[in-house]
C-alpha cells in the first residue's frame, strides 16, 4: 500500500496503523488521508513464489492467502495446547481432553473431567452400595436397591416382637425367637377374633331387674338331654337344655357373661 508522499507499506503495517489512529506517514511524518495499492510493488511480488509452512509447496505469493485457508498440512494449535495438523483436527476431537462431550446422562463437559463426573455425580454411575452388602448399584437405583439389600434394619414384622436387626438376619431370628413369635401369634389371633366378635355382634349392654317368660312344653315322661331350638330375647340368643328333670337356659351369643336369676314355675321358666 502507497500513501500520497510515495512511501510503500505492507498491509499488516496499515492494518496496525488503522487501528492506533495513525494519520501520518511513519516514514516523513505527513499527513495521510487514505492509502492506493503500489502497482510496482504488485508487479514485482506477482512473480515472487513463497514456500508453505504447511505441505512445503512452493506458490506464488498472491495466491498464498487461498493457499493457507485450504492447506490441511497447516499446523492449529488445540484447545490442549496441542499442536496439529487441520487433516488430523478429526481424529485429535476423538481423543482431546479440552473437547466437550455428552455423557449418557444427558450432561456436557469436557473429555479431561468425564471420569470424575461419572464417579462423583452421574446417574447412570455404578456405585458401592451404601450400606456396604457388597453390591454395585447404579447411582439412580439406589433409594429402590434399599427395598431388597440385605444390610437394611428393619423390624421384626411379628406384632409384639419389637425387635429390629438386618434383613440377612431375619431367617435366623425366625428360627431362634420361633416359640415366643408363637405366642405372639396365638395372643394376636385372639385379639383379632376377640374384636371382630365384638364388632360383628355390637352387643348392647341389658339392664338389670328385665323379666321374661320362657315357656317350653314338655312330656311328662320326657328322658335324657333335650334341647331347645334357638330364640331371641333382650336382643340376644338363647337355648334352653332339659337334662334329668332340670331346666337350664343357655346364652348362644358373643363371650361375655350374664348374670341371670331364674325359676321354674311350672312348665314355664322365669328370668
Amino acid at each position: 500500500m502507497a500513501t500520497p508522499c510515495g512511501h510503500t507499506f505492507c498491509g499488516n503495517c496499515v492494518a496496525n496503523f488503522d487501528l492506533n489512529g495513525v494519520k501520518t506517514c511513519q516514514m516523513c511524518r505527513e499527513p495521510v488521508l487514505s492509502y492506493c495499492r503500489n502497482l510496482f510493488a504488485d508487479q514485482m511480488m506477482a512473480n515472487m513464489k513463497g514456500k508453505c509452512d504447511g505441505c512445503s509447496t512452493m506458490i506464488a505469493i498472491e495466491l498464498a492467502e487461498d493457499h493457507v485457508r485450504q492447506c490441511t498440512d497447516i499446523l492449529e494449535e488445540c484447545l490442549c495446547q496441542q499442536k496439529i495438523t487441520r487433516k488430523d483436527r478429526l481424529a485429535h476431537m476423538q481423543v482431546c481432553p479440552k473437547e466437550e462431550v455428552t455423557c449418557e446422562c444427558g450432561f456436557k463437559t469436557k473429555r479431561e473431567e468425564e471420569t470424575g463426573h461419572k464417579k462423583n455425580d452421574c446417574r447412570f454411575g455404578q456405585v458401592d452400595c451404601p450400606l456396604m452388602c457388597g453390591a454395585m448399584v447404579t447411582r439412580y437405583l439406589v433409594p429402590s436397591h434399599t427395598l431388597v439389600c440385605t444390610k437394611v434394619v428393619q423390624q421384626c414384622p411379628i406384632d409384639g416382637c419389637g425387635k429390629y436387626l438386618r434383613k440377612e438376619d431375619i431367617g435366623r431370628h425366625y428360627i431362634d425367637e420361633q416359640e415366643r413369635h408363637q405366642r405372639l401369634l396365638i395372643r394376636e389371633r385372639s385379639r383379632i377374633l376377640w374384636g371382630a366378635e365384638r364388632s360383628q355382634l355390637q352387643v348392647q349392654p341389658i339392664r338389670s331387674s328385665q323379666k321374661c317368660v320362657f315357656k317350653w312344653n314338655l312330656p311328662p315322661d320326657l328322658q335324657g338331654k333335650v334341647v331347645s331350638p334357638v330364640f331371641e330375647k333382650f336382643e340376644r340368643k338363647w337355648r334352653l337344655m332339659y337334662c334329668d328333670g332340670k331346666i337350664e337356659l343357655h346364652y348362644q351369643q358373643g363371650l361375655e357373661q350374664i348374670a341371670i336369676v331364674a325359676r321354674q314355675v311350672s312348665s314355664c321358666y322365669i328370668v
